[in-house]
């Protein structure tokens, strides 16, 4: 009773939010917004990035399985892991003994969250494997911004961001085959990716930019009584 309105970042949370507490009625979903960034051109077909924590929930394990198989196909691919986490030193040691991995995986570590963008920059393809629902999915929209297409996990909040077949592509969780075929179909399509980057961007722009996001907000404001 403390509160006249409840904010979910998606619908998929309010969903969640109103089985839990049905008796409340004002609950409204506004997404985070994602901040405009340069557009750079892809540069290498190859590359793919994968950031956040380096944890179960997040599908590394999973990732890690499904590039290995990727290499199959797209032996001169690569991917970049961004971030630190639990899992961190268990990575690192299946990384380091396999052969094929250790040429074609790169681990930074933790990276501060302004130079994350750099990353972002550098790739061609960006990779979120959640196995749990996220909320909403913070980094496919920073990915889209950034006019990168996406490979993600179809749950949670992810599907409201990204666009199956128009500004990425979208697959079962814990699904590692699905999830190779997914990367070797973008990564064998240059003029995909571009398309898809560029969709991305309008995307981003039109529904999760801080003047879009903040005028919902404005809105809600108004028309509490």
């Amino acid at each position: 009773g403390s509160f006249d309105s409840f904010v979910a970042c998606s619908k998929f949370l309010r969903r969640r939010f109103r089985l839990l507490h049905p008796a409340i009625e004002r609950v409204y979903s506004i997404h985070n917004p994602v901040a405009p960034v340069n557009r750079v051109p892809i540069q290498d077909e190859g590359q793919i990035l994968y950031a956040g924590r380096i944890s179960v929930e997040k599908g590394i394990l999973v990732l890690l399985s499904a590039f290995s198989a990727l290499l199959e196909n797209q032996p001169g691919s690569h991917l970049t892991i961004v971030g630190a986490g639990p899992l961190n030193v268990n990575i690192r040691r299946r990384v380091s003994a396999d052969l094929r991995l250790k040429k074609s995986v790169t681990i930074t570590g933790y990276v501060p969250p302004p130079e994350v963008a750099t990353f972002f920059d550098q790739s061609a393809v960006v990779v979120i494997p959640s196995i749990w629902p996220e909320p909403f999915g913070r980094t496919p929209a920073e990915a889209m911004a950034a006019s990168r297409p996406v490979v993600a996990s179809s749950s949670g909040g992810i599907p409201e961001v990204v666009e199956h077949g128009k500004t990425g592509l979208l697959v079962s969780p814990c699904k590692a085959r699905a999830l190779t075929e997914a990367m070797d179909k973008l990564l064998s399509d240059r003029g995909k990716m571009i398309k898809m980057g560029r969709r991305g961007l309008d995307r981003t722009a039109q529904y999760f930019s801080r003047r879009v996001i903040a005028s919902k907000f404005a809105s809600l404001y108004d028309n509490l009584t």
